[in-house]
């Protein structure tokens, strides 16, 4: 037997990562830019001025 609400909320977190990757773009595209990243966070944590986060070292 299928248990549901784990498909739920698999498709769910699904549909979440999709929705942000849009904003993503679609932000991008406000600002001007042409080819975004939808794989690096939109606000890094860590890191200061590395883009996505990171220590800027490689590693």
């Amino acid at each position: 037997m299928i248990n549901y609400s784990i498909v739920k909320r698999s498709v769910n977190a699904n549909l979440i990562e999709i929705n942000q990757a849009k904003s993503r773009i679609n932000q991008a595209k406000k600002e001007g830019k042409d080819n975004v990243d939808i794989s690096k966070p939109a606000s890094p944590s860590t890191g200061g001025s590395t883009e996505g986060g990171g220590t800027g070292d490689g590693e």
